[in-house]
């Protein structure tokens, strides 16, 4: 055979290790690549593999294991569009005249559902409209989620995007410098 011979007898004659002396000895004599056996035990007959590798233990979950089971219950259900009606955004455009005002998405875009009619001028705090509520047409890039504080009565957001998306949750904690907040579930209490 051109690879040598493969199998477990005692005999020298085409095994591979004993190619594999010879060009040790001489090295003009090329073997076939991809035809050396690979040797996966040490010196003291242990496996190369598994005392390179860190083993688990017993019954504990691989990394992979815990990704695959986290998609089952979650599955990334993230889209490109998060915005969706009565929610209250913040416009973050600087050349929109209602730069840094808030007010509630009242309507989607249905060719488009990137863009959003957001009433502004109204009351964050009484959800009331004011004299002054105008209808602006904004695309979701400019505009960032408004998350109430967690000392408000009933500190709850809706999930826009990502895990969860859609689930009503409870404000637990914020971290405004990095831009995350901690939220409870309120279905299942999950967090």
């Amino acid at each position: 055979s051109i690879f040598g011979d493969d199998d477990d007898d005692d005999d020298d004659e085409n095994d591979l290790e004993h190619d594999e002396d010879k060009v040790a000895e001489n090295p003009k004599i090329e073997i076939p690549l991809g035809s050396r056996k690979r040797n996966r035990w040490d010196a003291s007959g242990n496996s190369k593999e598994a005392s390179t590798k860190k083993l688990r233990k017993e019954g504990e979950p691989s990394v992979n294991d815990k990704e695959i089971a986290k998609k089952e219950v979650w599955p990334d259900v993230r889209k490109e569009h998060w915005i969706r009606r009565d929610i209250w955004v913040r416009i973050v455009s600087k050349s929109c005249e209602y730069y840094k005002q808030k007010g509630i998405v009242d309507r989607i875009s249905k060719r488009d559902k990137l863009m959003a009619d957001v009433e502004v001028g109204m009351d964050h705090d009484k959800k009331k409209k004011s004299r002054k509520s105008h209808f602006v047409k904004v695309h979701q890039n400019d505009l960032e989620t408004v998350i109430p504080k967690s000392s408000e009565d009933d500190p709850m957001v809706v999930i826009v995007n990502g895990r969860g998306r859609g689930e009503l949750a409870t404000v637990i904690s914020m971290d405004k410098s990095k831009c995350r907040a901690t939220l409870e579930l309120k279905a299942t209490g999950d967090r």
